[in-house]
């Protein structure tokens, strides 16, 4: 029987408010990494942004990683969180969503699958991609490649584009970047 290559373990807006992300955001201690390469880790992505926080994770036994992941961050909080944990294909198919943008704010977002693609260099620059998530770096790549080239993923769709298109649909002027990320907010509300 095949293993699961990897699990992953999430978190996004629809399930904890900004400030409790914030928290689960601050990067892992190395001795939480050497506890999970002791553990049979050899691979682990870290990926944060306003509406989530995913760890994809990879080893001999990759839900019991997550498993173990998740205890340290209900840990840190000190609380019990409402953290998804996903193995094998369901894991892969959640971060292909999340990468191609389906499983965002503003569907189809640009953003979230480049910075899937930075979480997926930053986890090679650190010595924490292992074999399986390497080759799942490669397939998040050809995904986004598919999505520009017919059309689904396009730059300049996402929340603060949505915030911009409203101000001109009522003529509002606003002189500065801040003005327009407080309107957004305010619309969103």
């Amino acid at each position: 029987m095949r293993r699961d290559p990897f699990a992953s373990v999430s978190i996004t807006f629809r399930e904890a408010p900004t400030a409790l992300r914030a928290k689960l955001a601050e990067e892992l201690k190395p001795e939480v990494w050497d506890g999970l390469v002791a553990q049979g880790c050899d691979g682990l992505v870290t990926l944060h942004t306003c509406q989530r926080s995913l760890w994809m994770i990879s080893g001999n036994e990759p839900s019991w990683l997550a498993q173990l992941l998740q205890a340290h961050l209900e840990r840190r909080l000190g609380a019990d969180v409402p953290l998804t944990v996903r193995t094998g294909k369901d894991a892969a198919r959640h971060l292909l969503e999340v990468s191609a943008g389906l499983d965002a704010f503003v569907q189809g977002e640009a953003d979230v699958g480049a910075q899937v693609a930075g979480a997926f260099l930053t986890a090679r620059v650190e010595g924490h991609d292992g074999p399986s998530l390497r080759t799942f770096a490669q397939a998040v790549h050809d995904l986004r490649a598919a999505g520009r080239t017919r059309g689904f993923i396009r730059p300049n769709r996402g929340v603060g584009q949505l915030a911009v298109q409203a101000l001109d649909r009522k003529s509002t002027r606003l002189n500065s970047s801040h003005q327009i990320i407080s309107y957004a907010v305010f619309c969103l509300k």
